[in-house]
């Protein structure tokens, strides 16, 4: 809880600092990794055959927009085109899996839209709190911008790797990712890697995406009624 009214007092130190830029808009790019397990894959054909699908989807990368303005976040897909490739006379497909993501820092509330069948959800949970570790002889360039370093530990034991810019001081970054004393200009995870290629800032408000008609679940509830729906399908499968 003192990290979250922490965070609070930033946001409105940041925004009383930068009230005449209003808006602060970022855009990133999204280079997928490889998935360490894929590279052992013993069958050398499906090794290769995965590592020329990941290549192919980094020829088109995925483009996010951020927008933050006074404690509201949206983090939108801006284009995004799935990597195809022929590959043993079938098919092989892949895309990203991140949501476009709303945050309310007023609130604590962090949601996003999900379809389902035709069907809207909006997921909604309470915002997640990043407990940060600052490395400080660590100073990179990014997009022209001098960055310094931080590291998260997940649950699962993955490392990820923020570099923020303090002259930016949007405690805001990529996939909902926040927290630190700057704009986070990079991060890494085990699966991507965003880097921002383009910051201004506009008079534009943040619109936070809400549907009226919309359900609200909670993300355990959204899982719940996926995998029915996935159960369903697979006994018509089976079936015919």
């Amino acid at each position: 809880m003192k990290r979250f009214f922490l965070l609070i007092l930033i946001f409105i130190f940041s925004g009383a600092l930068y009230a005449q830029m209003r808006s602060l808009s970022v855009v990133y790019e999204v280079e997928v990794k490889y998935d360490e397990k894929e590279l052992k894959n013993e069958n050398r054909e499906e090794r290769a055959a995965y590592i020329a699908l990941i290549d192919k989807k980094n020829e088109n990368k995925d483009i996010y927009l951020l927008n933050f303005r006074e404690g509201l976040y949206s983090y939108l897909v801006k284009e995004s085109m799935p990597a195809q490739l022929v590959i043993n006379g079938g098919i092989q497909t892949f895309n990203l899996s991140d949501q476009s993501r709303y945050i309310d820092f007023n609130t604590g509330e962090s949601y996003s839209i999900r379809s389902l069948f035709g069907k809207d959800f909006t997921v909604k949970e309470r915002v997640r709190e990043y407990d940060w570790e600052l490395v400080v002889d660590e100073e990179e360039l990014i997009a022209g911008k001098l960055c310094k370093k931080a590291i998260f530990r997940e649950k699962s034991g993955g490392l990820v790797i923020a570099w923020y810019c303090p002259e930016i001081p949007f405690p805001v970054g990529p996939n909902g990712y926040h927290g630190l004393c700057g704009l986070i200009m990079q991060l890494t995870t085990s699966s991507c890697r965003y880097t921002a290629t383009e910051v201004t800032y506009t008079n534009d408000d943040v619109k936070m995406g809400r549907l009226k008609k919309a359900k609200i679940v909670t993300p355990e509830e959204f899982k719940a009624i996926l995998d029915k729906k996935i159960a369903e399908y697979d006994a018509v499968v089976v079936d015919e």
